[in-house]
């Protein structure tokens, strides 16, 4: 067996290992472009899941860009239907060319994430290989990216693995010839006017001249960078009970304190681990945002906030709460009817029947006529203006003020449901205060109604 075909069989054994799954209810897409380096890949899986009883469905992506590309595509189908070995053929479309390498890279792996959500156990290979991390190594730090860029490719990203990255260019040729593969070159590869052309066949071979320990010292910052990022996630989980004091499905509150002693890369990382909690996705963003980002933890005044891609953090006092982004129209949910196990954010409402007409004490729970739940109880959000009498003082007041009093951040006033009968009367603010209600309005039969918060 050769290097790469017991490579592979290692890697997929290691990778179902640690996920707790076996290789015969794993699934594996893999991207395939029709050239050398992905065909070697697929040639090598088409020969391990045959003892290891694997899934394997190649993933093609025609961009209709190259000039090849229909060559390219052909070279799939044809390896497809010789290995019997299901083939999907994504067509990708750009109407605007700027930036087209990062979207449609973008782009594949949204496709490919797609694929992955409809089988239970999935990986996404990529054919990616050692000489490709070092010219990736090399522009990072020629760029001077944060110690976290250069850790450069990595082998294992949520559900991508890239079982061919310490194999070098040669052997992936070696291999090709010596199954007697059939690949298609892009041409673009040899057009030094994209970078990492100019890097592979200019640069970087100046650099190894000048000095022939370049490649060695690349792996070894990678290799480091890639410890200190699983001891700073190590950290996260270990100390997540500190660094988070409250979690649910809406939002996470993070103790501010801590996050003002994390440096700029270390607070990114911290947003990434987050999003992972609302299984989002946090696009690239550069140094210059998470600098400014830093600099908003460390200043901005309490209700402000930072939004990225799907993601918002308000600062709300001496926490920070982090929540999928959602638009005003989104974040205001307006009126919705207020029944039996209603969900509001991250609190919910539950009705109980009672014949007592007994003035609660708790302002989390409140007695409500049945009657008038029948003709429509209604809960919102609050609304600059709203007035409300209390029900033990009979004053008037302006729910704002009572928002003031209590110290409600700009994000708590967001959350407060405000409960009101079909005129639009405020009968309670949750938590905060009972509205009046007649004596003649209740009846023999009453509910209670109690507000719960996660």
């Amino acid at each position: 067996m050769s290097d790469i075909l017991a490579l592979t069989e290692a890697k997929l054994s290691e990778y179902c290992l640690e996920s707790g799954g076996s290789p015969s209810d794993t699934t594996i897409i893999a991207a395939v472009s029709g050239g050398i380096d992905s065909m070697v890949l697929a040639h090598a899986l088409s020969q391990v899941i045959t003892a290891t009883k694997t899934e394997l469905i190649l993933v093609h992506f025609n961009h209709h860009i190259q000039p090849n590309a229909t060559k390219m595509e052909r070279v799939c189908r044809k390896f497809s239907l010789k290995e019997q070995i299901p083939l999907q053929i994504n067509s990708l479309s750009f109407p605007i060319l700027k930036n087209l390498e990062s979207n449609a890279r973008e782009k594949r792996y949204n496709a490919l994430y797609e694929i992955a959500e409809n089988y239970k156990h999935a990986f996404i290979f990529t054919a990616h290989h050692l000489d490709d991390q070092i010219e990736t190594l090399f522009m990072k730090d020629v760029d001077g990216g944060d110690w976290i860029s250069k850790i450069g490719i990595r082998e294992r990203y949520d559900k991508i693995r890239r079982p061919l990255l310490s194999i070098r260019k040669s052997e992936i040729i070696s291999y090709a010839q010596n199954y007697q593969l059939t690949w298609e070159e892009d041409p673009s590869n040899r057009d030094v006017s994209l970078r990492r052309n100019k890097v592979r066949h200019t640069l970087l071979p100046t650099a190894l001249k000048s000095n022939p320990q370049l490649e060695t010292d690349l792996l070894n910052k990678a290799f480091k960078s890639e410890k200190k990022l699983s001891l700073c996630l190590e950290n996260f989980n270990t100390q997540n009970k500190i660094y988070f004091s409250k979690q649910n499905n809406s939002h996470l509150r993070a103790n501010l304190r801590l996050l003002k002693l994390l440096d700029t890369v270390e607070l990114k990382l911290f947003i990434y681990y987050s999003a992972k909690y609302f299984n989002i996705k946090i696009r690239q963003y550069s140094q210059a945002c998470w600098k400014e980002f830093r600099i908003f933890i460390l200043s901005a005044s309490t209700g402000r906030k930072f939004n990225f891609h799907h993601l918002q953090c308000t600062l709300n006092r001496d926490e920070l709460v982090i929540e999928p982004y959602l638009s005003e129209n989104e974040l205001n949910k307006s009126k919705s009817i207020l029944v039996h196990n209603k969900s509001w954010y991250d609190s919910c409402f539950t009705f109980t029947k009672t014949n007592t007409v007994e003035k609660y004490h708790s302002k989390y729970k409140m007695i409500i006529p049945s009657e008038l739940i029948k003709k429509g109880l209604f809960v919102r959000n609050w609304e600059k203006g709203d007035k409300v009498i209390s029900a033990t003082s009979g004053k008037h007041s302006l729910v704002s003020d009572i928002f003031i009093n209590h110290k409600l951040s700009q994000y708590d006033k967001y959350i407060q449901p405000v409960i009101i009968d079909r005129n639009d009367r405020i009968l309670w603010i949750p938590g905060l205060l009972h509205g009046a209600l007649n004596n003649s309005e209740f009846k023999h039969e009453n509910t209670l109604v109690t507000w719960l918060q996660q």
